[in-house]
């Protein structure tokens, strides 16, 4: 087993009362956690769901949700008050603050192969799609994926985008008033990547608490943040790998 290493986190904020803390982070796993290209360590919420606190207490300010799977980067640490027995608490941007005792390192699995330039892994087995610039990771959030593997597996490339798409399921053989029918606008970011209406989009549909679930039609189903991001860094040909 490789030695185990702190891990060399520099704050981006502090609040009164609390300190620079080196907790030493001394779980071997953090030294295979990802880095993201935005900076910082990547962790992921490991309970079913926290609060992000405004300051590092667990009865400070509320500032947001994060349900299980979520990933985050950890830009720095602060002493805090203790939650579960944890004083450490990560900072994850100005004035906010999660607990040490919910996360955990976020380790990637390395896909079945790379390519060229941008493109994106989307792993249904852990349901983190990894944002990659050639080997490198760039990137990583959490997805809902097709129900009852409607999903298909294998590497294709972006073959048309709209920002805001209106989804009606009549053009993929689904008639309105048949089982399963769908009729949804302002669908943000849709890539599609294969014929019969399979994209990478916005899923404002899909509570965010069931989020890393089988739950869509077979796109791939973002937060709409993390939908504009792969928009952003996608483009016309770049390839999109789905694999177990």
């Amino acid at each position: 087993m490789a030695e185990a290493k702190k891990v060399n986190m520099q704050p981006v904020a502090q609040v009164d009362q609390s300190v620079i803390y080196d907790a030493g982070l001394f779980d071997p796993r953090w030294i295979d956690a990802m880095r993201p290209a935005e900076g910082g360590v990547s962790a992921f919420v490991s309970v079913g769901g926290t609060i992000v606190r405004s300051t590092p207490d667990p009865q400070g300010g509320y500032v947001d949700d994060l349900y299980y799977g979520r990933p985050v980067s950890l830009r720095g640490i602060v002493k805090g008050v203790p939650q579960d027995g944890i004083d450490a608490w990560y900072v994850i941007g100005p004035g906010k603050y999660i607990s040490a005792a919910v996360v955990d390192p976020l380790v990637i699995t390395p896909p079945p192969q790379y390519f060229w330039g941008h493109w994106i892994d989307v792993n249904l087995s852990d349901f983190w799609a990894v944002a990659y610039d050639g080997t490198t990771p760039v990137h990583v959030i959490t997805f809902v994926a097709g129900r009852e593997g409607r999903t298909p597996l294998g590497v294709y490339r972006v073959m048309s985008r709209v920002e805001n798409e209106t989804m009606d399921s009549a053009t993929v053989g689904i008639p309105r008033g048949a089982p399963g029918y769908y009729y949804l606008e302002n669908v943000r970011y849709t890539q599609y990547f294969l014929d019969g209406g399979y994209a990478l989009h916005g899923n404002y549909w899909t509570p965010e608490w069931n989020f890393g679930n089988f739950t869509s039609n077979g796109c791939i189903g973002m937060l709409e943040e993390d939908a504009r991001y792969m928009w952003d860094f996608l483009w016309f040909d770049s390839v999109v790998s789905i694999h177990w």
